[in-house]
C-alpha cells in the first residue's frame, strides 16, 4: 500500500467489483468482496507468470491452522488477516480441488485459538458440500474389459460418486467378473461368491461379511433405479480386480 497509495488501492478494488472497500475510511471489508478478489487472482494466475508466482507464495505460507486445516489433502493458496486487539481473524483462499473454488471466512470477537478452529470447521463443511454438488452432476461410465480380447461390456446403470467414493452396479460388475450373485429379498442382502471367497453384503450398511469375517466398506451399498451399487474399491480388493480410471473422460474400466 505504501508503494501504490491507499487511494489507488481502493479505486482498484472498486474497479474489480468490490462494494465494501474501506467504508468510512476503516480498514475493513466483507467476505463477499474477499472471494471476488480471490476469484480474480485465480483467473489472473491462469494466464500470467506474475499471477502464478503470487499464487505460489500463497501456497507456501507458514499459516496452516485455518482453511488448510479443514481441507486436508487438497492444495490451498490462502492469505490470513488479523487484528488481534479487536479479536478479528480472517482467511481467504483458492482451493485447488478438481473443481477449484474460492472461500473467505471472517471472524470477530473470538479468541485466536477458537477462531482458527471455527475457520477450519467452516472450511471442512464447505468442502464437503462442494464435493457433493459436483458428485451429483458427474456422469461416470463403467466398462468391463477383457485382458485377452477386445470385448467391452458397458453398463446400463451409471456409476455414482458418494463422499468421494465410486459406486458401481453390483450385479453387472460381479457377473462380468465371473462372480455368482444371489439376492435375499427378505433381509435385503446380496451374497456373492467366486472360488474360495464368499461375501455377504446388506443394503445400506457398511459392515459386510467376507468368508464369515466382519469387514467394513468405505461407503454402504445402496439401491439406485432398482440396481444395487457398491464401492468399486471393495470389489477390487475382495476379488482382485484390476481397475483403471480415466479422469478426463470420467470412465472407469474393470479388467478381467
Amino acid at each position: 500500500m505504501e508503494k501504490v497509495g491507499k487511494g489507488n488501492l481502493i479505486n482498484y478494488m472498486k474497479k474489480l467489483g468490490g462494494t465494501y472497500t474501506y467504508p468510512q475510511g476503516k480498514s475493513i471489508t466483507s467476505a463477499k468482496d474477499l472471494t471476488l478478489y480471490a476469484a480474480k487472482l485465480y483467473a489472473f494466475s491462469q494466464k500470467s507468470a506474475n499471477g502464478k508466482e503470487l499464487v505460489k507464495y500463497l501456497k507456501s505460507t507458514i499459516y496452516s491452522t485455518t482453511i488448510p486445516a479443514g481441507i486436508k489433502g487438497v492444495e490451498v493458496a490462502h492469505k490470513v488477516g488479523m487484528i488481534p486487539m479487536n479479536l478479528i481473524y480472517n482467511d481467504i483462499a483458492i482451493v485447488y480441488d478438481e473443481n477449484p473454488y474460492v472461500l473467505a471466512v471472517t471472524t470477530k470477537n473470538l479468541e485466536y485459538n477458537h477462531s482458527q478452529t471455527v475457520i477450519a470447521n467452516i472450511a471442512s463443511i464447505t468442502h464437503k458440500h462442494h464435493i457433493k454438488k459436483y458428485e451429483n452432476n458427474i456422469t461416470i461410465t463403467t466398462k468391463i474389459k477383457s485382458k485377452d480380447s477386445d470385448q467391452i461390456i458397458v453398463f446400463n446403470q451409471k456409476s455414482k460418486l458418494v463422499d468421494g467414493r465410486l459406486l458401481v452396479p453390483l450385479r453387472q460388475t460381479f457377473e462380468a467378473l465371473g462372480v455368482k450373485v444371489d439376492w435375499n429379498q427378505n433381509n435385503k442382502t446380496v451374497t456373492a461368491s467366486k472360488g474360495g471367497t464368499t461375501v455377504s453384503i446388506p443394503i445400506y450398511a457398511k459392515q459386510v461379511q467376507v468368508n464369515n469375517r466382519p469387514t467394513l466398506m468405505d461407503v454402504e451399498a445402496q439401491i439406485v433405479n432398482g440396481n444395487v451399487l457398491i464401492p468399486l474399491r471393495f470389489v477390487s480388493e475382495v476379488f482382485n480386480a484390476e481397475i483403471m480410471w480415466d479422469n478426463k473422460n470420467k470412465t472407469v474400466s474393470i479388467l478381467k
